[in-house]
């Protein structure tokens, strides 16, 4: 499985680190990570890049990916995946009508 975390604080350091631990896990990604996430491979993308985020797991047939920080769930990232067939782990943006 390919797993692809977006965020580069705290919370997505204990994330990357526990997936680190799963043998069902073949690639860890994370965008932007942080020095200490020696654990996954680091995607230079900024977690409010939704384009940018979501092209990287389009290309890179991602299986399910995490977000942990709150300004790109703000930005709508969930619905920008779930449109695209992706599995995300993030709810969704609250549209108003």
């Amino acid at each position: 499985m390919k797993v692809f975390v977006v965020g580069r604080g705290g919370r997505e350091h204990s994330i990357v680190k526990k997936l680190a631990e799963s043998k069902s896990i073949r690639d860890l990604f994370v965008a932007p990570g942080n020095v200490g996430m020696k654990e996954a491979v680091h995607v230079p993308i900024d977690e409010q890049d939704i384009d940018g985020l979501l092209a990287f797991a389009i290309e890179n047939k991602i299986d399910y990916t995490i977000v942990g920080p709150e300004n790109p769930l703000q930005l709508g990232i969930a619905n920008r995946f779930i449109e695209n067939n992706l599995t995300i782990f993030a709810p969704t943006k609250k549209r108003h009508f």
